[in-house]
């Protein structure tokens, strides 16, 4: 199928091929069949005249051979040489084809010989015909004898017993005659009749078959070409034009189907458009609702690290106040002294309340497992972070392994995880590159690695970056606490989190997980006694930003 003019739908017609054509087929079978009709019927024709010609020929030497048994019945005795030469003159004045006379005569011992005959030597066969003919007391008739000759043969009886046999030799120069201007006649005949046989049929056939074809082949050429107004033009009201007329039915109800498939397809293009875009706006607010959760988990770390700064004061202040509830036992109520002790005392009081609300809201939720498949996870992950690769220019590709196992995940903090290693690729690659996301398994473990081709990181700083408030990121740009959170959580999980990376040639962050049948048992953070949350050590534990 094609599109034509305006959209149109229209199929594809191809240009008929000159050697398979329908006129160059029915020519041949028209020339074929010509040939076999007329050449069959000239054999047929010869093989009767030349058979007749035969026939009578062979008809006129039984006739002579039984005039002459007629002649000779009425003699006493076998003829001479020169009475049976003057019997041939006679015969050969009625039949010129007959070329001899031979006597045989029926020995006592069944033996025939020869009797007397006009030829100079009498053929071999005579002998063996007349013997046939007098046992079959009938006409017996020989093959071609030297060529040109046939013997026809008769019995010689006297008081109903045979005595002997007449033997006439005819020649069929005239059969051969015959036959040779019937070939000739064929030869010339049977060309000009397939000729005009041919071209009879042609000027039938093109009339009612051709010309109609032509027309119906020419129509669904311009239709194919996406002018779905041509028509064909009716010649008669038969079994063709039924054809042309539904071809010119079909033709309008396609161009009707095709402004209304055509419409249809605007319509439906443009809503796809449409919902492109607010699917790619959705996109682009759930990525930067996930990246603002994860900047507030950020927040929420720091969170923890001021109530154990706070933990920590706690010790001295309670120390203060007890030495100040000393001092002011010693002293006046109503001194001076007694009364700016009094107002410590009170801040005193309020920075314990306030380390002590710390403390409660320091401690980190427990994880809440689930079995996710891996492949998914990552796909997932892949596929909500892909509007703002494009936007920034990033051309994403992911390299899954088939089959990946099971995980037994925190699936929500897990792909926090992997959205900040894809955010810090992204500010890594202000002007634009690739970002290669692959995932295999092997020992027990699913390896998920982000590799992108920023502007790295410098050797100095790959080992720091796990460490709290650490980034290399520009001032306001990151809290330095993000590769700290992904450390923990994918320690929480049972696996391991390395970096490595050269500067303007990229960086590479690999985390390890295990699969759910050999997953680790949760790690809980300790806390003892609401010190808050401690930050775990991992040996190469490197990344880009935080």
């Amino acid at each position: 199928m094609t599109a034509g003019p305006g959209g149109a739908i229209v199929g594809r017609v191809d240009e008929p091929r000159t050697d398979r054509s329908l006129r160059a087929r029915l020519l041949v079978m028209w020339a074929l069949s010509a040939a076999l009709v007329v050449g069959g019927t000239t054999y047929v024709q010869r093989r009767i005249i030349v058979a007749a010609v035969e026939d009578e020929a062979v008809e006129a030497a039984g006739a002579t051979a039984l005039g002459v048994a007629a002649e000779l019945t009425e003699r006493e005795g076998l003829p001479s040489a020169a009475d049976l030469d003057d019997l041939l003159a006679d015969f050969q004045r009625m039949v010129p084809s007959v070329r001899g006379l031979t006597i045989t005569r029926l020995e006592p011992g069944g033996s025939v010989t020869v009797a007397t005959t006009t030829e100079r030597q009498a053929p071999d066969e005579v002998a063996d015909l007349s013997r046939r003919a007098i046992t079959s007391r009938d006409r017996a008739v020989s093959d071609l004898v030297a060529g040109t000759l046939r013997l026809v043969a008769v019995p010689l009886e006297r008081d109903h017993r045979p005595y002997g046999a007449v033997v006439v030799s005819i020649s069929m120069e005239a059969v051969q005659r015959v036959r040779d201007q019937v070939r000739t006649a064929a030869l010339l005949f049977t060309p000009l009749a397939i000729l005009v046989l041919v071209a009879m049929l042609h000027a039938l056939a093109r009339d009612l078959v051709l010309s109609p074809v032509a027309d119906l082949l020419g129509t669904m050429r311009r239709a194919s070409a996406g002018d779905l107004r041509a028509r064909t033009p009716i010649r008669r009201r038969d079994e063709m034009g039924a054809v042309a007329e539904g071809l010119n039915s079909m033709l309008e109800r396609v161009g009707d189907f095709n402004a209304a498939l055509q419409h249809e397809v605007e319509r439906a293009t443009e809503e796809l458009r449409e919902t492109n875009r607010q699917l790619a706006e959705s996109a682009q607010r759930l990525f930067a609702a996930r990246r603002e959760l994860a900047r507030s988990e950020q927040l929420a770390v720091a969170g923890q690290m001021a109530a154990s700064v706070a933990h920590q004061i706690g010790t001295p202040l309670n120390l203060i106040s007890g030495y100040v509830q000393m001092i002011q036992t010693d002293l006046p109520s109503e001194s001076a002294s007694a009364v700016r002790l009094r107002t410590v005392q009170e801040q005193i009081r309020k920075v314990t309340t306030i380390v002590q609300g710390l403390l409660d809201q320091a401690r980190r939720p427990q994880l809440n497992r689930s079995e996710v498949a891996a492949g998914e996870l990552v796909e997932g992950v892949c596929e909500l972070a892909r509007p703002s690769l494009g936007a920034a220019g990033i051309a994403l590709r992911t390299v899954l392994a088939p089959g990946l196992p099971v995980l037994d995940v925190d699936a929500g903090q897990l792909e926090q995880v992997l959205l900040n290693l894809i955010t810090n690729s992204i500010d890594a690659m202000p002007g634009g590159g690739e970002l290669l996301v692959t995932a295999g398994a092997s020992g027990g473990y699913v390896e998920v690695t982000v590799a992108d081709s920023g502007i790295g990181i410098d050797s100095g700083d790959v080992a720091r970056v796990f460490d709290p408030l650490f980034t290399t990121k520009e001032r306001g740009k990151g809290t330095g606490l993000g590769l700290t959170i992904a450390r923990d959580v994918v320690a929480a999980h049972g696996g391991t989190i390395a970096v490595s990376s050269r500067r303007h040639e990229g960086t590479e962050v690999k985390v390890r997980l295990p699969v759910a049948r050999a997953a680790a048992e949760p790690q809980p953070q300790t806390h003892d006694g609401g010190r808050g949350l401690q930050p775990s050590t991992h040996d190469g534990g490197r990344s880009r930003l935080a």
